[in-house]
């Protein structure tokens, strides 16, 4: 009797451990859903500020409506932030809308990057039509904080 309630009171303890870690958030510069727009409301630009609470970051938290071109990111580390973290930000289609130029980012210096096709080896704009998830990894210190700053043109 006495191992099986230990057996079930580590269970319990696992399962409450996990319910109780603080998740990673995400917060955006919009006001009731609608971009900051600048230059005649053509350009706006999406900031993301997040913190990896438990080292991964929940993506409803994450998921932002752009229907726009993304012309250019910068990524800036925040607070300390594991060296060559990586960023993806994944459309509907769970494609990366950078092309894997968001990754390897650097610890201390805020970085910019342009859409990459890997298909055709260029660099452009790229046309997001619906939604896009911020995704984090690499990263293996909790409380890290950051910002992504999308910068947007619409057509």
């Amino acid at each position: 009797m006495k191992k099986i309630l230990g057996i079930a009171f580590i269970v319990l303890m696992m399962v409450c451990g996990n319910a109780f870690a603080a998740e990673g958030t995400v917060t955006d510069n919009a006001t009731n859903g609608v971009w900051p727009a600048q230059n005649n409301g053509k350009n706006f630009q999406v900031i993301l500020s997040w913190v990896d609470g438990d080292l991964t970051l929940p993506a409803t938290a994450t998921t932002m409506s752009i229907n726009a071109y993304v012309t250019r990111v910068v990524t800036n580390p925040g607070t300390t932030p594991t060296d060559n973290y990586d960023i993806t930000l994944t459309d509907v289609d769970g494609v990366d809308a950078m092309g894997g130029t968001l990754a390897n980012r650097d610890t201390a210096t805020s970085e910019p990057a342009r859409p990459y096709d890997p298909a055709s080896g260029t660099y452009g704009d790229v046309y997001v039509a619906g939604t896009l998830t911020l995704n984090l990894s690499g990263n293996s210190n909790v409380g890290a904080t950051g910002t992504v700053t999308i910068y947007c043109e619409r057509p």
